[in-house]
């Protein structure tokens, strides 16, 4: 699966905290163990609220006091794209553009 614009959270939190958003992981954890749930969601499941209406919930004033600074990677995310299947599937088009560019380089050096 290819997707169009993947970034890490911290890219999503100043785009979201620049209108005014707050950041809160009270998501992740209820679904990090649900195998009904496709892993991205599990690892990139964010809520943003409004920076006001943080003090007005009392779950998500608690929430704030959460470690933010963690970046946790789901194991399906590391199994999905380093393990040894994955690598070996994208072997052949890795080779395939590591020798287009030494090609091209080499033909500007003549």
């Amino acid at each position: 699966m290819e997707h169009i614009n993947e970034q890490w959270p911290e890219y999503w939190h100043a785009r979201f905290e620049g209108h005014g958003f707050q950041k809160l992981d009270l998501i992740r954890k209820e679904i990090w163990t649900e195998r009904s749930i496709e892993y991205w969601y599990r690892q990139n499941m964010y809520l943003y609220v409004r920076k006001e209406l943080v003090q007005q919930r009392e779950q998500f004033e608690r929430a704030l006091g959460y470690a933010d600074d963690l970046i946790l990677i789901h194991r399906d995310i590391l199994e999905a794209h380093f393990s040894l299947r994955p690598l070996l599937r994208r072997l052949p088009r890795a080779v395939r553009e590591f020798t287009k560019r030494r090609f091209a380089r080499l033909r500007r050096s003549l």
